[in-house]
């Protein structure tokens, strides 16, 4: 079964909020690089069943920059999904 992509008056909107969920995540993503934003979610990651963990071996700044690259390295699976199917599945599931 091929997979049409192409941009149609009927996919623009399917492709400006892909667009724009890509631009966030890489926004945000780069942004975990950052002392502010590694001391801003510093409360939030640590009461987090699922990351608080983290904490127990790596830094803050460690911690902020590992959710840092996950947030790019989805970003990148969305760009990469407009080509590959695959790559847009796994991408849509790591974002949900």
């Amino acid at each position: 079964m091929k997979i049409n992509y192409s941009i149609t008056k009927d996919h623009t909107a399917f492709h400006l909020s892909l667009f724009s969920l890509t631009l966030l995540y890489i926004w945000i993503g780069l942004f975990k690089f950052t002392q502010v934003e590694a001391n801003a979610i510093l409360e939030i990651v640590k009461n987090s069943p699922f990351m608080g963990w983290l904490y127990s071996f790596l830094s803050v700044q460690q911690v902020s920059n590992t959710i840092g690259v996950a947030e790019v390295i989805i970003a990148l699976f969305l760009i990469g999904g407009h080509f590959n199917y695959r790559m847009a599945l796994v991408g849509s599931t790591l974002s949900i």
